[in-house]
């Protein structure tokens, strides 16, 4: 692991440490899902990022990762099912365990105005 990579997981625990004074810091568990647009309009891709992302959580901070490329077709059906499976699977098993779930998306994000939401875009 670079000297970069053990600073920057260092500085991270410190702030969780910080912001969540329990017994239970640090984690018994830390799982990542990492999203991004299988068809996408970014230069590099989407898929370049997550790569990226994957290697610090994955590689560097030895964290359980997940990635999932988001289908052009049934986009919606297909992240409700993945985000819903992740969380499943790696939600505490007893009262005295604590995880950390960290979702990191790599896309547009357009305003519905509308609707008062905001939408995930290719």
């Amino acid at each position: 692991m670079s000297l970069r990579a053990d600073s920057l997981r260092d500085q991270l625990q410190h702030r969780l440490d910080g912001a969540f004074p329990s017994s239970r810091c640090p984690y018994d568990k830390v799982a990542a899902l990492i999203l991004y647009w299988l068809d996408d309009d970014f230069n590099p891709s989407c898929a370049k990022e997550a790569e990226k992302v994957v290697e610090l959580f994955k590689k560097d901070f030895q964290y359980e990762t997940q990635v999932f490329p988001i289908p052009s077709l049934n986009a919606q059906s297909a992240l409700e099912q993945t985000v819903s499976t992740f969380k499943y699977h790696n939600e505490p098993k007893s009262y005295l365990e604590s995880n950390l779930l960290i979702v990191y998306y790599s896309g547009h994000g357009d305003p519905d105005i509308d609707r008062e939401k905001a939408v995930w875009a290719a």
